[in-house]
């Protein structure tokens, strides 16, 4: 199931981390893959044209971040890394509690 997160200006561990997974195009571009379907990393880089390196790293920063989840699937040799969104929206609070 997608949810919503809200994160205030004083939670900057979330806003950086977000801010660090959206500032690449190549991650955007993964999670609106990501939007309709889940995918492994071969498929991301097949489809994004990016070599998997890139996509296992891409991925790696999205899922610390919290938008997208990955769970393991049979494969047909073992089994297979998928990932799908998980984070839905994103809203800023840019209300502060700290009067610096």
């Amino acid at each position: 199931m997608k949810r919503s997160m809200v994160v205030s200006l004083d939670d900057t561990k979330s806003l950086t981390l977000f801010a660090k997974a959206l500032s690449v195009e190549a991650r955007i571009d993964i999670i609106k893959l990501l939007l309709h379907q889940e995918l492994n990393i071969n498929e991301i880089s097949e489809q994004l044209q990016i070599p998997a390196s890139s996509a296992a790293a891409h991925i790696k920063v999205l899922e610390e971040a919290g938008i997208i989840a990955t769970n393991y699937k049979a494969g047909v040799r073992g089994s297979m890394k998928v990932s799908h969104v998980i984070l839905e929206e994103i809203l800023i609070n840019l209300e502060s509690d700290r009067n610096d």
